[in-house]
């Protein structure tokens, strides 16, 4: 649930409407926060458990270093997805058929990693509620990989869906890993730093919670270029304006990467004369609406 984040996502998705249908998106998200509030109360889909920020404004950089992560992560999304939906349509199977052979691939993958199937909203819960009961490492790497496969395929056979709620998914398990690394690294600095003889160490890292939060909004900011969606959407899981701080940093440090990204990717594309009609178009636009290159 995100009572205030459709419309930001459309104003910041869309370009060239009139005032009047912008009026009209907004009354409906109002409309249906309205609804939402009133029957589910605070049970949404993503439910947060406590967690820390560390130090804060000092890990502004390690926040940006995670933005190029999650940059990088939708860009191979991307090309996941433009790979998939090239393979069906030069595949030769009709149409009709191609959701079929996708579903079926789905539901082998799901037999290995069944926590991919549907929204995913379980796993990601489980990151964001409690770092005692965290996912290893390996386990989020291997998630993120088989979210990636399983959504690709998805999309390039036609099956109904969407790519919101899997790069939330995808996200998460980008931030948990990064905070893993980061933890790491910050743990060999601290030792070296008091091998000098320094008394104090170098600070105590933000929860994992923090990390795989960030990491979500930053994953969805940077697939649909959407950094004011991603901003709100964290904001209105947390209620927490210390957050907003480390989210803009690597946010907008996604977007920057998704863009330079897609861009040489597109560059490299026209110069090659690779592309054809159908195929899932690069960048936010190809994975976030749908729409078709040549249409």
């Amino acid at each position: 649930r995100q009572r205030n984040v459709g419309g930001s996502f459309v104003l910041e998705d869309s370009s060239g409407w009139r005032s009047a249908d912008l009026m009209a998106v907004l009354l409906a998200s109002a409309m249906a926060a309205v609804v939402m509030r009133t029957l589910l109360r605070d049970l949404g889909s993503l439910q947060l458990g406590t967690y820390s920020l560390g130090s804060g404004a000092a890990e502004v950089p390690l926040y940006a270093g995670l933005g190029v992560v999650s940059g990088a992560v939708a860009s191979a999304f991307s090309a996941a997805a433009r790979a998939s939906s090239r393979a069906f349509a030069e595949s030769g199977l009709p149409v009709p058929y191609r959701p079929v052979l996708g579903g079926f691939l789905c539901g082998l993958l799901g037999l290995a990693f069944p926590q991919v199937l549907f929204f995913g909203y379980d796993t990601l819960n489980q990151l964001l509620a409690d770092a005692d009961r965290g996912v290893p490492v390996a386990s989020l790497l291997a998630l993120l990989a088989a979210k990636i496969v399983a959504t690709s395929v998805c999309l390039g056979a036609g099956l109904v869906g969407g790519t919101f709620a899997p790069s939330l998914f995808m996200g998460a398990c980008t931030g948990a890993s990064y905070h893993a690394a980061a933890q790491w690294f910050l743990a060999g600095a601290d030792a070296a730093w008091r091998s000098t003889g320094a008394e104090a160490g170098l600070g105590a890292l933000a929860d994992v919670q923090a990390y795989a939060m960030v990491g979500a909004s930053s994953v969805l900011a940077s697939l649909f270029r959407a950094p004011l969606t991603g901003s709100l959407l964290l904001f209105e899981l947390t209620r927490d304006y210390d957050v907003i701080l480390p989210l803009m940093a690597s946010a907008g440090v996604g977007s920057l990467v998704g863009d330079a990204i897609d861009d040489a990717v597109e560059k490299r594309r026209k110069k090659d004369g690779t592309g054809e009609k159908g195929e899932v178009k690069s960048g936010p636009l190809g994975l976030g609406l749908g729409r078709l290159r040549g249409r």
